[in-house]
């Protein structure tokens, strides 16, 4: 296609700038413009407006409510620092999260174990609980599981509790073998200033094999029998299986030791009577598994201890007669007894332990007669701890320690019978002569073991005590 000149129409070469007929420059003109300036007043004042823009975005984004989710640990800051809030299951470990825990479930209806909240300061570790807790609005606890468990995971409302007082706060989870898992327990923690903490712990139950023996497939017919199967057992079973040993109803006389393992024996009842031990148990090298002793006779000469554990044992339905100490507990361990009747023994129960759990706060159905010192009265005395709604009127407590101090030469046999772990005490009785007595015993132990510490009082912080002083006042106007 040939160049036309666009003014003159002539005919022009391609490579034509202009054109020579009529003289006009066939170039495109260009308009050139002029640079822009802008002075460094304007760009420093832009600067700083862009600056606070952002200043103030950021400052509005931490005033908005947030969110903070997180597996076992987590860190929250606010005006007054920063703070490690953590979940775990340990009495007391309040610096290693666990965002998962493993536990193991046998034959039992239900299993427990506490989920603690632990608030420490991030700086310097030092317990931040009782602060946090005032920037607290709410705080609760669910579990997150399949809606078709056939035995679902539940947990108690989150308070503070006495028997871990480092937690800031307790869950009490109870759970099966039959529940389904992994379930996810989730705190969730409303913040006064609107925040909200979303913490978790993932919950794996791993069921555990059981394992029963009686006397049709194995030799349970004396105690030397009995001890080999135990150590047999010991070594060829797993911590966490559950050995039941169901007893024949005879009578073992020589000491039979459980170790290595928790084992649970049950006895027997014919004719001739229960299955009775007369030189006692002792259970030692066990882990923290519970050996579980039931429906036996324990028979003592006036000596020895019916029950020695060195590792958690629960006795259930059991007879103690004639035993210097009858259930001894010491070390890093527990006891508990439900429904046992401890008869005419120098120490009924005997805590000597530096663990802080307990099973159970009641220790419900026991009877304990003639034990210690008030074998010695020349009245018969019932006890039975049970419950707490029918504890006796407080002025009877100046009157018991008034008898004891006098009939009682010193006070060991108070400390060492009576200062024990319960929580709540009841009494029943069955001679009148004793009634204003036994239930000066049941208030005693109930105002000794909560207020001085699992039992450990002296009779001079009570005396000195208000609320002693108040009692005597009243006990003089009670008796006027």
């Amino acid at each position: 296609m040939k160049k036309i000149c666009p003014y003159c129409q002539t005919e022009l070469p391609n490579e034509a700038s202009f054109c020579p007929y009529c003289a006009r420059s066939l170039a495109h003109p260009r308009r050139l413009r002029l640079p822009w300036h802008i002075s460094a007043r304007v760009l420093l004042a832009a600067a700083v407006l862009v600056l606070a823009a952002g200043i103030a975005a950021v400052l509005y984004i931490q005033t908005l409510p947030q969110t903070l989710e997180g597996m076992g640990e987590i860190t929250y800051t606010d005006s007054d620092g920063s703070y490690q809030i953590l979940l775990n299951d340990s009495l007391p470990d309040r610096y290693s999260p666990k965002p998962q825990i493993e536990l193991d479930a046998g034959g039992e209806d239900s299993y427990r174990f506490p989920c603690c909240l632990y608030v420490n300061h991030k700086a310097t570790g030092t317990d931040a609980g009782e602060e946090f807790l005032t920037k607290v609005t709410s705080a609760q606890v669910q579990i997150e599981q399949p809606d078709d468990s056939p035995s679902p995971v539940v947990c108690s409302e989150p308070v503070p509790m006495d028997f871990n007082k480092e937690a800031a706060l307790i869950s009490l989870i109870d759970y099966s073998r039959d529940s389904y898992s992994p379930v996810r327990i989730l705190w969730t923690l409303s913040m006064k200033n609107g925040d909200t903490i979303e913490l978790g712990m993932e919950l794996a139950i791993r069921a555990t094999n059981t394992y029963d023996y009686d006397s049709t497939n194995c030799d349970m017919s004396d105690s030397q029998s009995l001890q080999a199967l135990i150590d047999r057992l010991a070594e060829e079973t797993k911590e966490e299986d559950i050995v039941n040993l169901y007893l024949p109803p005879v009578t073992y006389e020589e000491p039979v030791v459980l170790h290595s393992r928790s084992f649970n024996l049950i006895g027997s009842q014919s004719e001739e009577g229960r299955t009775t031990f007369t030189s006692g148990i002792q259970l030692r090298d066990s882990p923290y598994w519970i050996s579980y002793i039931s429906d036996i006779d324990f028979i003592g000469d006036g000596t020895g201890v019916a029950i020695s554990a060195a590792c958690t044992v629960w006795a259930k339905n059991c007879r103690f007669e004639g035993w210097k100490t009858a259930l001894l507990g010491f070390g890093n361990m527990w006891v508990n007894a439900t429904d046992c009747t401890f008869e005419n023994n120098g120490i009924g129960l005997h805590w000597n332990s530096t663990d802080v759990t307990a099973t159970d706060s009641h220790y419900t159905g026991n009877i304990f007669r003639g034990n210690g010192f008030f074998r010695d009265y020349p009245f018969f005395i019932y006890l039975s701890l049970a419950s707490s709604n029918r504890l006796p009127q407080r002025p009877y407590i100046v009157l018991f320690i008034i008898l004891s101090l006098l009939l009682v030469p010193s006070t060991k046999p108070l400390l060492y019978s009576y200062a024990t772990a319960f929580s709540t005490a009841s009494i029943s009785r069955l001679n009148p002569s004793a009634k204003l007595f036994s239930a000066f015993t049941a208030l005693l132990l109930y105002f000794s073991t909560n207020k001085y510490n699992k039992g450990t009082f002296r009779f001079l912080n009570i005396l000195r005590n208000s609320f002693i002083q108040q009692c005597i006042s009243q006990i003089f106007g009670y008796f006027s």
